[in-house]
């Protein structure tokens, strides 16, 4: 016999908070501009490293809206004129926040004879470090899905924020093997989005051809800059202050590094690893620099795997889950992926910290269950008009590689 389910406050009484500071639209730097700073500009004040750190949110509200103040982008007077009705309009964007539970918890006996069979191995005191490993890898997991999929998916599969969010896939792509007028359009309709990218990975193919490689950081480094202005973390690495954190499969590092890979590898710079500085060297999984890019390499990495055919194709996300709960594809034909990520591309709402619990009801305390529970919500910083036709995705980019059997 169970308790009775509380009552849930109904939707329309339900608290949505608003953000009174507008984030601004990143812009490429006018290097004549910088060269000679005649312009009254104010410093920016962009939120720094990967998380977007919100201030002063009510963790009681169930949503929260974050705005961005849009450039002026209109066309100047000249002459003796004045702009008197034709003055441009400020335009905004904004997105979304949310928040929802997520838990987990261990069974165990206490006393008895199957508790007395436990106790030399500890399984109790075990709980705990168990737990908390749990979480950890549970938090990877809603990370990389937001970098994917937009959502974690505490938000996606369970009430009451599944009404609102639903995955799509990130709106900016560089596909290995495909020029760039061929990367995936993006569509806020998610099928037809679906589509695009299914075709366009069909189209890149398999093979040699589709591995990490040289010239594709080489392009990779110009698309952020200047294609897609994404807009670097105030990180200091190999003496480079401002870089891209580039977070690359380990499937595919291998071909960087492997001395005998021709020019497309960095193997000849990966023998002369004890010759970067000292703090290259401390940072977990750094294999280097490219550019203005820190290329980390990632065992846990996600994979996308194409189904269907044109009209509709469908694509399946793979992720390690925790305790090596692996549930990506290995096979040749699926896709290995990685992210360049810039300032602020997460937001992380941490409304109610993981704390644990003790449950020993029902049972005169012979049974009892530790579990953790946590109230966040991890997603994109992915601002949109209201009209939900124009995004505002500046922040990361999905990157696609090839798998590969390899020969021992």
């Amino acid at each position: 016999m169970g308790l009775t389910t509380p009552t849930t406050l109904q939707t329309s009484l339900q608290q949505t908070g608003y953000s009174n500071i507008l984030r601004h639209l990143s812009l490429t730097e006018d290097i004549f501009s910088i060269l000679n700073e005649n312009y009254n500009v104010k410093m920016k004040s962009m939120p720094q490293a990967i998380y977007y750190r919100v201030d002063g949110l009510d963790n009681n509200e169930h949503a929260h809206r974050l705005g961005m103040l849009m450039p002026l982008s209109g066309t100047p007077t000249y002459g003796p004129g004045t702009p008197l009705g034709a003055a441009e309009r400020q335009r905004t964007r904004s997105v979304t926040i949310y928040k929802n539970d997520y838990s987990h918890a261990v069974v165990n006996q206490l006393f008895g004879i199957n508790a007395q069979d436990k106790k030399p191995y500890n399984l109790t005191e075990a709980e705990l470090q168990q737990l908390g490993l749990y979480f950890k890898e549970l938090k990877g997991v809603h990370i990389r899905q937001a970098l994917l999929q937009r959502f974690s998916e505490n938000l996606v599969m369970a009430a009451p924020t599944s009404t609102n969010c639903a995955f799509q896939w990130c709106a900016n792509w560089l596909i290995k093997n495909l020029r760039l007028s061929q990367q995936p359009v993006f569509s806020a309709n998610n099928t037809t989005y679906t589509n695009n990218i299914g075709q366009a990975l069909t189209t890149a193919g398999t093979g040699a051809a589709t591995v990490l490689d040289f010239p594709f950081l080489r392009t990779l480094n110009n698309y952020a800059s200047y294609g897609k202005r994404i807009q670097p973390l105030d990180i200091s690495v190999g003496g480079i202050k401002t870089s891209y954190a580039c977070i690359l499969p380990t499937s595919q590092t291998q071909f960087l590094k492997d001395p005998t890979y021709s020019t497309r590898s960095m193997g000849h710079v990966y023998t002369s690893y004890i010759r970067r500085d000292e703090q290259e060297q401390n940072w977990p999984n750094l294999l280097g620099h490219y550019g203005n890019m820190a290329l980390i390499e990632d065992p846990r990495y996600p994979t996308l795997t194409v189904g269907g055919t044109n009209n509709p194709y469908s694509l399946t996300a793979g992720y390690l889950y925790p305790g090596n709960n692996d549930r990506r594809d290995s096979s040749v034909g699926a896709w290995d992926i990685g992210w360049l990520i810039g300032r602020g591309a997460l937001i992380d709402w941490d409304a109610e910290a993981l704390h644990y619990e003790e449950e020993k009801a029902l049972t005169f305390g012979k049974w009892h269950e530790k579990g953790g529970f946590g109230t966040t919500g991890c997603q994109t910083c992915f601002y949109d008009d209201d009209t939900n036709t124009s995004p505002q995705q500046f922040v990361v980019i999905a990157l696609a590689f090839g798998h590969q059997d390899e020969t021992a």
